[in-house]
């Protein structure tokens, strides 16, 4: 039992780790979506605080949306935006997607 409690520890303390280190948006506007060649997609938010040294367009994300989950991103950047409701984007702090902008994680649409 204390080697599962170790563990859980653990794996939550790393968990916030890596999201107090990676990129987010708060509750912020979109403001430009731009599908790009490639299966990319890149949003635009008002805010874009604590991104990773390789996001040099600040404020920008990149959504790669041959996966999966690329596509649900895209989708509820189009949701969000069609509603004018503002979202809540995550960054993994990593820039694989597109050199100079952050990669999602996951984005918040609150209803």
């Amino acid at each position: 039992m204390k080697k599962i409690l170790m563990g859980l520890v653990i794996g939550v303390t790393s968990l916030v780790s890596i999201h107090a280190s990676a990129g987010y948006s708060g509750l912020a506007k979109i403001l430009t979506i731009q599908p790009h060649a490639g299966d990319r997609v890149f949003i635009k938010t008002e805010t874009h605080n604590e991104a990773p040294s390789c996001a040099q367009n600040l404020q920008e994300w990149a959504i790669d949306i041959s996966t999966e989950s690329g596509k649900a991103f895209y989708a509820a950047v189009l949701a969000a935006a069609s509603q004018n409701k503002p979202v809540e984007v995550h960054g993994s702090h990593n820039c694989t997607n597109w050199p100079d902008r952050e990669d999602v994680l996951f984005i918040v649409v609150p209803f």
